[in-house]
């Protein structure tokens, strides 16, 4: 097995652990009865059986509250000296403890005692029938439903984290099913809608030098987050949540005491405005925040209880899990498409996406553009500056083209000093004026490289459209926006020429 696929599974099992060597908790004796009764039980109870035994009032609807949570007790004993009283204690016991075993005792049990015997062991044969037995000795019977009650706890806790461990495995599954980071992103929001129910979420992943959270998912009522790019340095929840690497449980009373953070969410989020809770939490891989997630619930709605909270801790676990291993890929993915200088996409990004935009334009109509680009005399500012200067006026000028173009238009450095821009839903014409206004734009720039000098550079621009242009392939394109520059060259240079049909 593989050192991260150990570590995977290392982490799946911390989250749910059997504790089969300690004892089992205390358990918890109500009892309807009187005083004597209640004494006949505690001298019954052998050493061996952690109990707590507390006297519950009749009607039991009139226990006592601690925290707003009647205590729910694992056996209640109730005393018995009329046959009809099982009935009404299996009825409002079971209403409102309905995991607690109950078990009736005839009154004077220990002496062997029983008023109306006969209506009594009737009563009995019902409720054996109806899974309910009654007992007539305490210091003998009484222990041994106490180590029933103790087993069948362990066994529902065991069988409930097999549940749980069952369904943190399904869910991973699904989060791992694939390494495109937006995929995997909608597999995490679904996961957490899940486990939790939100009225809102959002899903941010930290950038690579750790300046700023960029969302990449966003699930709910309403999908638009506070901001698409948040700085790791800011004063916001989301924030603060990366910043400390613990979660954040936010009511409604305190979203309007925390200050700045709350005060800018609000004004960003027109949800937020109306949020009766928030929580943000880390998705950590390690002692590392990869990622922050949010979930809102809106106005009149419930805060997160203290379940909810540590349900998202353990399916964040294994999301973050999935979350770092498309972002590792993606990460991989982008160096692979990215020119190491400029940071511009290179030539195997460019073949690709112009394969796919000649497709579109194909099946769908349409017009695409490449213009080809290539700096006259760059050679001069290597051997006058130096190569450093040189590479530093590449990057000068790839953000000098970026600027110069539409969101939609792709920049790429093709090689050396040349330059591409793909311009989607463009005809010959439109591009011309695009590249003549990047020409005049480069011609004007006051280049630095760098340095303390300034010196100036011009650039030859060839460009070819389809479907003027006939084009089976990418590179059928590229190779006639190629010659047409050539032909700008050979027209002395700085200017503009479109690919012949």
């Amino acid at each position: 097995m593989s050192g991260d696929k150990a570590c995977y599974f290392e982490n799946i099992m911390k989250l749910i652990e059997f504790d089969s060597e300690n004892p089992p908790p205390t358990t918890r004796v109500g009892v309807i009865a009187s005083q004597e009764m209640i004494q006949r039980i505690r001298a019954a109870l052998p050493n061996s059986i952690q109990a707590e035994v507390n006297q519950l009032p009749w009607p039991v609807a009139e226990a006592p509250i601690n925290g707003g949570v009647a205590p729910s007790p694992d056996i209640v004993v109730c005393e018995i000296n009329d046959p009809n009283q099982v009935f009404a204690y299996r009825q409002e016991v079971g209403d409102l403890w309905p995991d607690a075993t109950l078990i009736p005792c005839a009154t004077d049990i220990g002496e062997g005692i029983v008023a109306n015997a006969t209506s009594l062991e009737e009563t009995s044969r019902q409720t054996e029938d109806q899974g309910h037995l009654i007992i007539h000795n305490v210091a003998l019977q009484l222990p041994i439903f106490l180590r029933y009650a103790e087993q069948r706890r362990v066994a529902d806790q065991q069988s409930h984290q097999l549940l749980q461990l069952k369904k943190l495995l399904d869910a991973s599954n699904r989060m791992h099913s694939s390494l495109d980071q937006q995929r995997v992103a909608v597999e995490i929001l679904s996961e957490f809608s899940q486990w939790v129910s939100a009225d809102s979420w959002h899903l941010y992943v930290v950038s690579d030098d750790e300046k700023f959270m960029e969302l990449i998912g966003s699930e709910g009522i309403r999908a638009k987050p506070p901001s698409l790019t948040l700085r790791t340095n800011g004063p916001g929840i989301i924030e603060r949540v990366w910043q400390q690497g613990e979660m954040v449980v936010l009511s409604q009373i305190e979203l309007g005491q925390i200050g700045v953070g709350a005060k800018e969410l609000r004004e960003k989020d027109e949800q937020a405005k109306s949020a009766s809770s928030i929580l943000c939490f880390p998705l950590k891989v390690g002692q590392s925040v990869i990622g922050v997630g949010q979930a809102i619930r809106v106005e009149n709605k419930s805060a997160f209880s203290v379940g909810e909270q540590e349900a998202l801790k353990q399916v964040s676990t294994v999301a973050a899990l999935a979350l770092s291993n498309a972002t590792q890929f993606a990460r991989a993915e982008k160096l692979y498409m990215q020119d190491d200088l400029t940071q511009l996409h290179n030539s195997r990004y460019l073949r690709q996406y112009l394969e796919a935009e000649l497709r579109r334009t194909r099946r769908y109509g349409g017009q695409v553009a490449v213009v080809f680009i290539d700096l006259d005399g760059f050679k001069g500012v290597n051997d006058r500056y130096g190569h450093r200067v040189g590479s530093e006026t590449l990057r000068e000028m790839a953000t000098l083209l970026r600027e110069s173009v539409r969101d939609t238009d792709v920049v790429t450095r093709y090689g050396g000093d040349e330059f591409t821009i793909v311009l989607p839903e463009t005809g010959a014409e439109r591009a011309f004026i695009t590249a003549e206004r990047v020409r005049q734009r480069v011609a004007a720039h006051d280049f630095h490289g760098g340095s303390q000098h300034t010196f100036h550079l011009t650039a030859s621009f060839g460009i070819a459209s389809y479907p003027e242009c006939p084009a089976e392939l990418a590179a059928d394109l590229l190779e006639k926006a190629d010659l047409a520059m050539y032909e700008a060259k050979a027209a002395h240079k700085n200017n503009v020429k479109l690919a012949k049909p």
